[in-house]
């Protein structure tokens, strides 16, 4: 019965950590970009994006979307979208990974569509050494 009260996702924020699956040292720069792919303008849909290398073998990705989503939306699963691209050939051979990604993203289910107070951040985006 109270689950179905539950109308809303408040997305607060996401953390992506990309971890190459190869040695250090090696020039592996790279691209992220988060979407909301429920739009079809590509700058509406436009959330984060960060270009670093995995020379030194991670990158975390922090974005604050800050808006909810309602549960009975059409694409809810289009709301979160990361494409990635590594700038050049790290020479690996077809059929290995190389990359591995790891995510945790903050969220609240509510009834209501109301603004959360934001949590204690720094910036919009931010890279952790």
């Amino acid at each position: 019965k109270e689950r179905n009260l539950i109308k809303y996702v408040h997305l607060q924020g996401i953390q992506i950590a990309v971890k190459a699956c190869f040695k250090e040292g090696i020039n592996s720069p790279i691209i992220l970009s988060l979407h909301d792919q429920r739009f079809k303008n590509i700058q509406n849909s436009h959330l984060g994006t960060l270009q670093g290398n995995l020379i030194y073998s991670k990158l975390i990705f922090e974005c604050y979307p800050n808006y909810s989503v309602t549960l009975r939306s059409k694409n809810i699963e289009d709301t979160l979208n990361l494409q990635f691209k590594l700038l050049t050939d790290i020479g690996l051979q077809p059929g290995n990974d190389a990359l591995s990604f790891y995510y945790r993203g903050l969220h609240v289910f509510s009834n209501t569509n109301f603004p959360i107070k934001e949590f204690n951040r720094k910036e919009k985006i931010t890279i952790d050494p």
